[in-house]
């Protein structure tokens, strides 16, 4: 495209210098043909000049078509370099991207190497706890080939007491059962044979010491009788004594019984005013001073007889200060009708009615 440009740009040039202005007007011949020219007449001059000015004409509008097509040319130049510039743009911002592509792509690149090395040593560890799993297995199943032949052995031993369950029901619901009361027999058996020693070497050890004991109690027996002579005497005393307080002891125990029966008495008779001042009079009892047989205290009991007492002594002075305005309004209701009786002899028998309705 700029090749083509230069070109239009020397073909403008060319056609510029085809044509000289001179003060006659455009001349498009050399001067030599100029001066032959000159030489026509002058009728030949005038038609040669209308033929040059024909011409001059058309080169005109050559030149204006050339300069047209130059213009439009170097338009198209001018938008091929603009879309040649965003072109440049649009592959100058791709390869960014590409750059940072590849810059990405290297990151991913070194951790998926990492992560590959991670998984070849991960694979490796795997393979060493397989393998150590694959050991542990063969010495399970071993284990497992032991213990069903010890399984196998003691089989019979299962037969034996499931017949015994069977056998005994009575005493033994399961197998377990069986092998608990066994346990208790052999922890038994060896408490037992622990005890049995124990006793054995604690008899020697009494047989020693009672043989000490007895050469020593002879010794002191015939000590001791003199004393137990001195002390009997005393011990009688005693005993003279202790019946004297034992004596003394029923008469206070006496009069205890006689104090707490009288108790009981008060109690009960407190606990029937209770029963008779809430339970038949339908009163409502005072909070914490439920009556029950099995509480010991009476205080309650008593401080709510004292307050339904109250209560109803206040219940009586209101009935009777009640009935006492009631009585006073009836008189006065009384005197009120026989006054207007006295006064209108015609009303007389309408106050009686009054009164006898009041």
């Amino acid at each position: 495209e700029q090749f083509r440009c230069t070109d239009l740009a020397d073909d403008y040039r060319s056609s510029a210098d085809m044509a000289t202005l001179t003060g006659s007007g455009f001349v498009t011949a050399p001067p030599g043909v100029a001066a032959m020219d000159a030489e026509l007449p002058p009728s030949s001059q005038s038609t040669l000049l209308l033929q040059k000015k024909k011409d001059m004409a058309e080169v005109q509008r050559e030149l204006e078509r050339k300069k047209e097509q130059f213009r439009q040319r170097m338009q198209r130049c001018q938008e091929k370099e603009m879309e040649l510039a965003a072109k440049q743009e649009a592959i100058k911002e791709q390869v960014g991207k590409f750059d940072k592509f590849l810059h990405e792509n290297d990151a991913k690149r070194v951790r998926a190497n990492r992560k590959s090395v991670d998984e070849v040593r991960t694979r490796e560890a795997k393979e060493v706890e397989r393998r150590a799993l694959v050991v542990e297995q063969a010495r399970q199943q071993a284990k497992k080939d032991e213990l069903l032949a010890e399984l196998e052995r003691i089989k019979m031993f299962e037969t034996f007491l499931e017949k015994t369950c069977e056998r005994y029901a009575d005493y033994f619901e399961d197998i377990q059962a069986i092998l608990k009361r066994h346990h208790a027999l052999e922890a038994t058996q060896e408490d037992l044979h622990m005890r049995v020693k124990a006793s054995e070497e604690q008899t020697l050890r009494l047989r020693e010491t009672l043989s000490e004991l007895l050469t020593r109690t002879q010794t002191e027996s015939l000590i001791n009788n003199s004393r137990i002579a001195a002390r009997q005497a005393s011990l009688d005393e005693s005993r003279r004594s202790m019946q004297d307080r034992e004596a003394e002891l029923a008469q206070r125990d006496e009069g205890v019984r006689d104090r707490i029966r009288m108790l009981g008495e008060v109690s009960m008779a407190i606990r029937n005013i209770y029963a008779r001042a809430f339970d038949r009079g339908k009163g409502k009892r005072p909070s914490g001073s439920h009556l029950r047989d099995d509480e010991p205290g009476l205080l309650p009991v008593l401080d709510a007889i004292r307050q339904r007492v109250c209560d109803l002594q206040l219940i009586v002075r209101t009935l009777e200060r009640n009935a006492a305005a009631r009585a006073v309004e009836v008189d006065a209701a009384a005197v009120a009708g026989g006054g207007g009786g006295g006064t209108d002899p015609a009303g007389r028998g309408g106050g009686g009615a009054e009164a006898g309705r009041g």
